[in-house]
């Protein structure tokens, strides 16, 4: 089988890592992966990348995340996080953004890599450890964002609000 993809070197950020579904690939089996790479006049890498693996037996589950509550009573409240379906370590990372911003054209307000155990992730978000704390205000809404990998391929977002504290 050959797949030809482009490399997504024209975006901005640049996509790391890049990613590619590949269809009509069997469960349960091995298969040998070598990645060429071509030019604009279709000439063929001597060097390749190569890499073995195996597909999953079954259906890969969505990635969701959960909040213990999804309104906030002001910016030192904390909440309770929970993603489900989050793969083994890869380098995979969770932001919070303000709602409207898109990642990746903006830094996160605050992240952290995913620390996965049996498919899940539970943490205790608190906005103390924010690093653009300014950008986190009372009357605002924000997002979880996880994203694959150490770029901006975003699996799951939920949103919640930062209510006036009494």
């Amino acid at each position: 089988m050959e797949f030809l993809a482009f490399s997504e070197f024209y975006k901005d950020p640049v996509p790391n890592p890049v990613l590619f579904t590949l269809d009509g690939l069997k469960p349960n089996t091995s298969y040998e992966i070598e990645v060429h790479a071509l030019d604009a006049f279709s000439n063929q890498s001597k060097d390749s990348l190569k890499a073995t693996g195996k597909t999953l037996d079954g259906i890969v589950k969505e990635v969701t995340i959960s909040l213990s509550k999804n309104k906030l009573s002001g910016v030192e409240d904390t909440v309770e996080v929970t993603v489900e379906n989050g793969r083994d370590p890869q380098s995979d990372w969770i932001g919070v953004y303000e709602e409207s911003v898109k990642p990746g054209d903006k830094a996160s307000i605050w992240w952290m890599y995913s620390k996965v155990e049996e498919g899940t992730v539970k943490f205790t978000y608190d906005p103390k450890n924010n690093i653009y704390p300014e950008r986190y205000k009372e009357g605002a809404a924000y997002k979880f964002v996880y994203f694959y990998g150490s770029g901006y391929e975003a699996v799951a977002s939920t949103t919640f609000t930062v209510g006036r504290n009494a």
